[in-house]
């Protein structure tokens, strides 16, 4: 799964339109997967996300990278922290 965030935010970097809407829509994703709590509302925001990149044209400028590169690494460390929290939930596993 980790490598499945990772190739979505290296193809968003190849995806986007306009500039401001786009780094508003991904901040908007991270912060939905950021408010996460189970695995249930993750793989909701997931799909968004993967449903997201796929409207986008490939015509990425060099500012929607630059912008889009923290926002997308926070969105990956937010799912990277439920899936470690969902771990340990239902293994007991320590953290």
């Amino acid at each position: 799964m980790r490598m499945l965030i990772v190739a979505i935010a290296a193809l968003s970097f190849t995806f986007a339109c306009n500039s401001s809407s786009t780094v508003k829509e991904a901040k908007a994703l991270k912060k939905r997967m950021c408010a996460c709590k189970d695995m249930k509302c993750g793989a909701l925001v997931q799909k968004d996300q993967v449903e997201w990149l796929a409207k986008k044209g490939k015509n990425a400028g060099k500012r929607d990278k630059v912008e889009l590169a923290p926002v997308l690494l926070a969105y990956k460390n937010c799912w990277d922290a439920l899936v470690k929290k969902t771990k340990t939930e239902v293994t007991g596993a320590p953290k």
